[in-house]
């Protein structure tokens, strides 16, 4: 049976439902030899008892599929502008649609713009009226002038009927949202610039109900240089749409130049161009080109401000990014944004004094937290920590976790005594348990090998713990600097089961004696589908650990469908993983396992950190990134393994500690 074919039916079978993937676990890890095979009975009569059908994981993200082959940016590449400056040089009059094609606005669509409005005004419903002042004023213009072409201001005598808002005031407050969202659209830029070194004459054409005066000033304040000449739809009673406007450029310029027509519109800058002589160069639209790869089960304007800016920056032409770069930018950025901005928020809320950022994936925490916030730089501090090391130093506290995670989690998997002695650090203890046991170090650990070890080991328990007392001395050094004169601290991972946080708070206060109580803040939380699913319910019922995107009792919908054993952590994990290895222990130098793909770790983070300066550039701290909408894009590539395979050697879940 292929490798692909295991895995498949082995997602069928046992990681469709976390009541089967919990029972057939526990089952899988007691029973080893001839038992194994029993196994496969076991499995067949718990999908018959819970249906073949049922608990399947949700597709929140509706079954879209994320595009395979080469990335969007490198699909979306254009020629270099230059090169296409001197297709255009041909010409004796260039022209160019302004809006999706000169200049961006930050939104999915252009009247998302108006969610803004509502929030100046404070109105309820008022983009939905905006539009519907539009569409009046356009029904009364044609039946008056014979034209549907409107101007703002009877845009908004329309509105100022519907709403009350005094018409000078709306629109003077509409064109200052546009002014402050609308900028640049790279490509373009570069391109004009090109074609200004040329001595080639521009104009802008527009189908707009604003002014020429005002859309120069717009393209001003972008940093364009000057046009020639701008045709706007309002001032001249027809548009790029009915062939009307192009028809004014010719009578205006001249009847035997030639022009080129560039924009994002099929039918208005392209077959009507085309009908008017002039010669289309396309420019696609971002947003269309994007919107099949976009996650839309978010909140309206925290989806629109994502998938606009996204789509600006992977689809306007200019550059190409690699797949695990645009895994960071269009799927880690916003996860991040979101996730340090609500532990800034826990932290003022709650007079926390220190934010410790867990190695590895507090690191683009860290990196982002400090884009946000240069200003509590003393109160960050990224430290070493991990599960693995964790485990070992609070072995005396929590023993059971410990042969969990060391040994019960390793069986039947390949790993020898040998390999797991050295994962525990042990390994002078390992000849006098062969001697004892009477086996091989390079006897595969099953269950009967995994109960006799435990057995031997807590046996000679104190000698065990003897051997991780450096590590603790070493630890307490480190942590007691890190802490020095906090009261009060928090612990930032990405999750699960919060035992990071935990562990670390125990050692602190209970065993170091350091006097500042750690609470852990993380991303997610343990869910139907993890073996231990209720483990970490009582430390969040009481406080200990708060979480950002999902726990049984928040975002119960992503809690039920985020599954680990389909590799959902993996995906999180991934996009926070640091460059360098996993920290491994304290020592007289602390001690990292070797990175497996730092290159790709690094094209991750810059996608990440470029996200978040792009989203802090165009909006600020708008809008609010619920835990919701921080995580719910990164589901589309859960459901789309298929695209993440395409990354490469991607770095595994650390579930056995190594």
């Amino acid at each position: 049976m292929s490798r692909n074919l295991k895995e498949n039916l082995y997602d069928l079978l046992v990681n469709r439902d976390s009541r089967i993937t919990a029972r057939y676990q526990a089952y899988a890890q007691s029973h080893s030899g001839s038992g194994r095979f029993g196994a496969w009975f076991y499995l067949l009569g718990l999908n018959l008892r819970y249906g073949l059908t049922r608990g399947k994981t949700c597709a929140l993200s509706g079954g879209k599929k994320l595009p395979l082959g080469p990335s969007e940016s490198q699909t979306a590449r254009l020629p270099r502008p230059e090169v296409r400056a001197g297709e255009l040089a041909v010409y004796d009059v260039v022209c160019f649609d302004v809006f999706d094609t000169l200049i961006f606005r930050p939104f999915a669509r252009p009247t998302h713009l108006f969610w803004q409005l509502e929030g100046a005004f404070a109105y309820p419903n008022l983009a939905r009226l905006r539009i519907r002042g539009e569409e009046l004023a356009r029904r009364e213009k044609k039946k008056t002038a014979g034209t549907a072409e409107v101007t703002l201001p009877e845009i908004w005598q329309q509105v100022e009927l519907l709403t009350g808002i005094p018409a000078r005031e709306g629109e003077r407050r509409e064109w200052e949202l546009e002014k402050q969202y609308c900028f640049p659209n790279p490509y373009m830029l570069s391109l004009t610039r090109e074609l200004e070194k040329l001595g080639v004459t521009t104009v802008l054409i527009s189908d707009m109900y604003a002014s020429a005066a005002q859309i120069q000033e717009l393209l001003t304040a972008c940093g364009y240089g000057a046009f020639s000449r701008c045709f706007v739809s309002c001032e001249h009673g027809c548009s790029k749409s009915d062939g009307g406007l192009y028809r004014v450029v010719k009578k205006t310029l001249g009847e035997g130049l030639r022009y080129a027509q560039v924009g994002d519109n099929p039918h208005s800058d392209g077959r009507q161009a085309k009908e008017q002589g002039f010669t289309p160069f396309p420019y696609p639209n971002v947003n269309a080109a994007g919107r099949p790869w976009r996650w839309e089960n978010m909140s309206p304007i925290t989806g629109s401000v994502w998938q606009g800016l996204v789509n600006a920056w992977l689809h306007n032409g200019l550059a190409a990014y690699s797949h695990a770069y645009e895994l960071g930018f269009a799927y880690g950025g916003i996860f991040c944004l979101g996730y340090c901005r609500w532990i800034h928020q826990y932290v003022v809320d709650h007079g926390i004094e220190k934010i410790l950022f867990l190695a590895r994936d507090g690191d683009i925490l860290q990196k982002v937290y400090g884009l946000l916030y240069p200003q509590e730089a003393d109160r960050c501090r990224y430290v070493w920590w991990s599960r693995l090391a964790g485990t070992k130093m609070t072995a005396a506290r929590f023993p059971h976790d410990y042969f969990r995670r060391f040994l019960h989690q390793k069986v039947n998997q390949g790993y020898t005594l040998e390999a797991v002695f050295s994962a525990m650090e042990l390994g002078d203890m390992l000849p006098p348990f062969l001697s004892h046991a009477g086996w091989e170090k390079e006897t595969i650990l099953t269950p009967r090998e995994a109960r006799e070890v435990q057995s031997y080991l807590q046996a000679h328990w104190q000698q065990v713990l003897e051997h991780y007392e450096p590590q603790l001395q070493a630890g307490k050094d480190y942590f007691s600097q890190a802490l020095q004169g906090a009261s009060s601290a928090v612990a930032v991972d990405v999750g699960w089961a919060g035992s990071g946080a935990i562990g670390l708070d125990y050692l602190v206060n209970r065993v170091w004696g350091l006097n500042c109580p750690i609470t852990g803040l993380i991303a997610g939380t343990n869910t139907p589908f993890s073996q231990e699913p209720e483990a970490a319910e009582t430390m969040l019922a009481t406080g200990k650990l708060v979480s950002y995107c999902f726990s049984s009792g928040h975002n119960r919908d992503l809690w039920s469908a985020h599954n680990p054993n389909r590799g959902d952590n993996l995906v999180v994990e991934l996009i926070l993983g640091a460059p360098q290895g996993s920290f491994r222990g304290f020592g007289c130098e602390p001690q990292f396992s070797q990175p497996r793909n730092p290159r790709q770790a690094q094209e991750i983070q810059q996608g990440i950190l470029d996200y978040v300066n792009y989203h802090l550039e165009r909006m600020g701290d708008f809008p609010p990134i619920s835990g919701y909408d921080a995580l719910a894009p990164l589901h589309m590539v859960m459901e789309n393994p298929k695209w993440l395979q395409q990354l490469g050697d991607l770095e595994p879940v650390q579930t056995n500690l190594e």
